[in-house]
């Protein structure tokens, strides 16, 4: 409760939206931080910060230069010489996270030189949180690593805690001498100071970035080299407690880095420009991953597998990691002008993360979850509350920085609105052109939706229509609609080139049927089923009567993997947007049984409950069928790893539990907490569970 009061006062406190604007007004750039952090084991650390910046306007009487800091406390303020020998003593007002140092203190100062203040402070890590933050071990390891999206490198160290201000930094550590240290650049020099004390200087960085890209990681993490075109260094760092897990699958992470390297390189006709591309395998992360420059933070839990995993892990964990490879193009070298075009980087790197996914799985048909996944732009866009296009006008900064935008919109309907743009729009060449011309015009600098639309068609409608309005499209019965204010008309649908699969309803023969040619076909003798694989964002609605007709024909092992996936899309769409029950779920469990690609299988398994759960004992009981009649080792695994998002009654709880403890895998934390929420704890089977998981 504690945590979340505080949390609560932080959000109250957060940098105002008039505060940014006020800023932007009076400075000219945020050229660069010289940054100087003492390490420590434990809880604490401390430093120094030199920031060098421009003024464009210089103070008036009674306004302050705001900078931003969410530590324990600021020791001294003074203005400093480019030696960052003092000048003089500043007076500063430190509360409320902001350190306010008026306009008297700047004296002498002129517009466009450089102005530099250096700031003593102290701090403790975090855990579980943003910014820097600690994780000491069982083991008494102490692993270390920086959050900073959107905006907490002002918990680390003082800073102008803007997305629009790109700026270089210089770093040196000291820290004790057993601990590794990783940050965006190489190292440049080390030194012992004491026999248990060591300094590390790192290579002042040559492109600017924005703050929330700094990174530091620190701590006893051991490390593999490794190299990428004979020049770049691509290390990976984990876990002393991982070493034995890490060993055997440190082949794969290094043939995914490269591989995304690669293929982004190809794409953009740009190289990689850091000097190395080091991944830092982290405890107690929050997200998947953080797309540092030269060192990404990605969550350990996800990447390095303990036990063997289903081939929906194994492709989720490569597409993360091509996502995170993606932003060094798109978000790193180019960065948002601010955060209400957060697709611009997320979308991207969604887009590029599966197209480098589907070339890397190439003919193991194991890349589908993104067309699965695209119901969740359904859910995203389901609430009113909350519903927001893509680009939009600048809501306040708090809501950005409680990651409010980074939803289902912003990540998979803005990748799924570039592929749209390059599949059914401007097809792949065209629109690969077109962004090696926006990376081209906008790299090493900020960029916004004006940038992005300068490389666009002028009467491109459809993706204007995407990015500026709000909604989804569906098609259903013979016309096409769309929520809120989406607005495409039926010229645009044609635009688009959709295609259909038409069910006889009497002999059940199976036809692809283009838009243009679909009047000719009757909906009272088909059922009509649009291919929802086809690099669109247009879903679909099925009635029951559709369904019922399915079943009657008993066809479903006749169907493709695109048309299957396009009916289990088509019910999830039913049950997120009309709220539909029985028919449909009763449907699903009678047939994902004919589901054969494992990935689509494992996705349908485990979203459709997402969406529904009011389960009847009936239905209870079909899954338990499904997963006793499947014979398969690795799809009988998915249908238990997904069970627990079915079952409810006692009964079937006390079944799955004796099931659990007949299993070699470790049962994941978050099922045991669920049925420990649903089942009365006092069963033995149940104790015997928790005892086997230890």
């Amino acid at each position: 409760m504690n945590h979340h009061c505080r949390k609560d006062q932080k959000q109250r406190d957060f940098i105002k939206n008039e505060e940014v604007d006020f800023r932007n007004s009076q400075l000219k750039s945020v050229d660069n931080y010289e940054v100087s952090l003492n390490l420590l084991k434990g809880t604490d650390y401390s430093g120094t910060v030199v920031i060098d910046f421009k003024f464009k306007q210089l103070l008036q009487q009674g306004q302050h230069l705001q900078i931003d800091y969410d530590g324990q406390e600021v020791n001294f303020v003074e203005l400093v010489d480019q030696q960052r020998q003092q000048i003089r003593q500043v007076d500063y007002v430190f509360q409320d996270q902001r350190i306010l140092i008026s306009s008297d203190q700047f004296s002498g100062v002129t517009v466009d030189s450089v102005v530099s203040i250096k700031l003593k402070f102290k701090n403790q890590y975090y855990n579980l949180d943003e910014g820097l933050n600690s994780t000491i071990t069982d083991q008494n390891n102490q692993y270390i690593y920086t959050q900073g999206e959107v905006a907490n490198t002002y918990k680390i160290f003082p800073c102008i805690e803007q997305v629009n201000f790109r700026a270089t930094f210089d770093l040196t550590v000291t820290h004790p001498a057993s601990w590794k240290v990783i940050s965006n650049e190489p190292i440049l020099s080390q030194l012992n100071i004491s026999f248990d004390t060591q300094k590390t200087v790192f290579k002042k960085s040559q492109i600017a970035l924005p703050n929330y890209l700094f990174t530091l990681c620190a701590g006893d993490y051991e490390q593999y080299k490794n190299i990428y075109n004979d020049k770049i260094g691509m290390d990976t760092y984990y876990r002393k407690e991982k070493a034995q897990y890490v060993a055997t699958q440190i082949q794969d992470f290094n043939d995914i880095t490269k591989f995304g390297i690669n293929f982004m390189e190809q794409y953009t006709k740009v190289n990689y420009y850091m000097d190395k591309y080091d991944s830092v395998y982290c405890i107690d992360y929050i997200y998947f991953g953080m797309e540092n420059p030269g060192c990404t933070t990605l969550e350990e839990r996800r990447y390095v597998f303990e036990q063997e995993r289903e081939p929906i892990k194994i492709a989720l964990r490569s597409d993360i990691i091509f996502h995170e490879i993606s932003h060094m193009w798109f978000g790193d070298c180019i960065s948002l002008d601010w955060w209400n075009n957060l697709f611009l980087k997320e979308g991207f790197a969604n887009f590029f993360g599966y197209k480098i996914n589907k070339e890397y799985f190439k003919g193991k048909e194991l890349e589908w979850y993104f067309e699965m996944g695209k119901v969740k732009v359904v859910y995203g866009e389901n609430d009113p509350e909350t519903i927001f296009p893509l680009s939009h006008e600048r809501g306040l900064y708090q809501d950005y920085q409680s990651m409010e935008y980074h939803n289902d919109i912003s990540y998979e309907k803005g990748g799924s609105v570039f592929q749209m743009m390059e599949q059914k729009i401007y097809g792949e060449q065209d629109f690969q052109n077109r962004m090696i011309s926006y990376f081209k015009n906008n790299q090493f600098t900020v960029a916004g939706i004006k940038q992005l639309l300068a490389e666009l068609k002028e009467d491109d409608s459809i993706s204007r229509k995407y990015i500026f309005n709000k909604g989804i499209s569906y098609y259903d019965q013979g016309l096409f609609k769309d929520t809120y204010n989406l607005g495409l008309t039926s010229e645009e649908y044609k635009q688009l080139k959709l295609k259909f699969f038409a069910i006889c309803k009497q002999r059940g023969k199976i036809i692809e049927v283009p838009h243009s040619e679909l009047d000719q076909y009757s909906s009272d003798k088909l059922i009509i089923i649009l291919n929802n694989c086809d690099g669109h964002l247009v879903f679909q609605r099925i009635y029951k009567e559709d369904l019922s007709a399915i079943s009657q024909l008993n066809i479903i092992e006749q169907f493709n993997l695109q048309l299957r996936i396009s009916l289990w899309k088509a019910i999830i769409f039913e049950l997120i947007q009309f709220q539909k029950s029985e028919d449909h779920i009763n449907f699903f469990l009678d047939n994902i049984r004919y589901e054969q690609n494992p990935v689509v299988y494992h996705f349908a398994l485990r979203f459709v409950p997402k969406y529904f759960n009011k389960w009847t004992i009936e239905q209870e009981n079909k899954i338990i069928s499904v997963y006793e009649n499947e014979k398969d080792k690795l799809r009988n695994r998915i249908v238990l790893k997904n069970l627990i998002r079915y079952l409810f009654t006692q009964e079937n709880l006390n079944y799955l539990v004796t099931e659990y403890l007949k299993q070699t895998f470790k049962i994941k934390q978050k099922y045991l907490d669920q049925l420990t929420e649903r089942l009365d704890p006092k069963s033995e089977d149940y104790k015997k569970l928790i005892e086997k998981n230890k």
